[in-house]
């Protein structure tokens, strides 16, 4: 096995990483939401991926605890802002 055929595991996420794109993702939709009457069928779709985002901040954070690293997360949130992707405050990374 050559140094090229090593394996080499990507760098642990941070919360700050997951931070970063929920806030992201948030600066988003909050105001889509907003625009939209509450309870109406628009608003749902919405409020989804903003609860999603809450749901996988808490999960980090226990994973973040644990030892562990929530790349798997970071990516499920990168896979949302993806949508965003033309967006000038998009970061290159996420792409990945």
């Amino acid at each position: 096995m050559t140094q090229a055929d090593a394996y080499t595991p990507p760098l642990a996420k941070t919360m700050d990483d997951i931070d970063k794109v929920i806030d992201f993702i948030n600066a988003r939709v909050k105001p889509l939401r907003d625009a939209i009457p509450y309870s109406s069928t628009e608003d749902r779709p919405h409020q989804a991926l903003l609860d999603m985002t809450t749901v996988i901040k808490g999960a980090a954070q226990a994973e973040i605890a644990r030892g562990d690293n929530p790349s798997t997360l970071h990516f499920f949130l990168t896979i949302a802002a993806r949508q965003w992707r033309d967006h000038p405050d998009f970061l290159p990374e996420w792409k990945n």
